[in-house]
């Protein structure tokens, strides 16, 4: 069947236009997630980290209380708020990509499924350490047996 050279031509045209706006919105992409900040709580408020797009520690903000543990107790709560902010800089992330590029583009599977990875990897590490961090919102996990731990009422 042959086409019509006009159909063919605006057919071209269309998928230029689209292309463009692509390219558009994967610069605009870039620019926001340069910006963007992965930031998490410990439950009890007493640690604060800040990520940057690369996953690299921007801010560390520790209480009297945290410091007071001494660094054996410190050293793994703040690696487990380290890892909720970079899950939380993921999420946003995704969220960014999603809404510049659209719900169904192709690009997002593999953020998709690092997140999705991060989810379960920050559950079950939940599960067995009852961490209950704070990632920007609500809590995660459930009561530590064999104790308190840091940020549990006292």
């Amino acid at each position: 069947m042959i086409q019509d050279p006009d159909e063919v031509l605006a057919g071209i045209d269309e998928d230029v236009r689209r292309a463009e706006r692509r390219m558009a919105a994967q610069a605009q992409l870039v620019e926001t997630m340069g910006q963007l900040r992965g930031i998490a709580t410990d439950r009890g408020r007493d640690i604060t980290v800040e990520v940057d797009t690369s996953g690299a520690i921007t801010n560390l903000k520790l209480t009297d209380r945290a410091t007071a543990l001494g660094g054996t107790k410190l050293a793994p709560e703040i690696l487990r708020v380290v890892a909720d902010a970079r899950g939380n800089l993921q999420e946003q992330m995704l969220a960014s990509a999603q809404e510049l590029l659209g719900e169904d583009d192709p690009a997002l599977g593999a953020l998709r499924a690092e997140v999705e990875d991060h989810r379960e990897r920050q559950e079950r590490a939940a599960g067995f350490h009852g961490e209950g961090l704070r990632v920007d919102g609500p809590r995660l996990g459930g009561p530590r047996p064999g104790g308190p731990r840091l940020g549990d009422p006292r």
